[in-house]
């Protein structure tokens, strides 16, 4: 009897063990899924990361774009003044140097885009006192 005995209690404590065990292996399959959860959380933050970088390169690429356009029309505006330029000396007969020598006035009060005007639009004549007169002016008084 004490051969059973001893095997009973070598049983029971087998089976505390097996408890033991199986109580362990539960807690490691929690872990277990503890980190599989966490793995998939980071999958997911992984993924949204790429897809504000991918974002954020198609902004990067548009700005770029509007960039270049803006180049170009900066280019063709220049392009305008000095084509108007050209124009204004072939019309003129001087270069037009700024806006200052626009404003800039003359010895008589008059400013130099009045007295370009002046010079174009009108020629010297009028027998009392040599006066400016008009082109339309002076032929209708001529």
């Amino acid at each position: 009897m004490a051969i059973n005995t001893v095997a009973t209690v070598i049983n029971t404590v087998a089976t505390v063990i097996n408890i033991v065990a199986m109580v362990i292996n539960i807690i490691a399959m929690v872990i277990n899924i503890v980190a599989m959860v966490i793995n998939i959380v980071v999958m997911v933050i992984n993924i949204v990361v790429m897809a504000i970088n991918i974002v954020a390169m198609v902004i990067n690429i548009v700005a770029m774009v509007i960039n270049i356009v803006v180049m170009v029309i900066n280019i063709v505006a220049m392009v305008i003044n000095i084509v108007a330029m050209v124009i204004n000396t072939l019309l003129m007969g001087t270069p037009q140097m700024g806006a200052l020598a626009d404003q800039a006035e003359t010895d008589d009060g008059m400013s130099a885009v009045a007295m370009r005007r002046r010079w174009v639009m009108s020629r010297k004549g009028g027998v009392p006192n040599r006066r400016l007169y008009s082109r339309l002016n002076w032929e209708a008084l001529s």
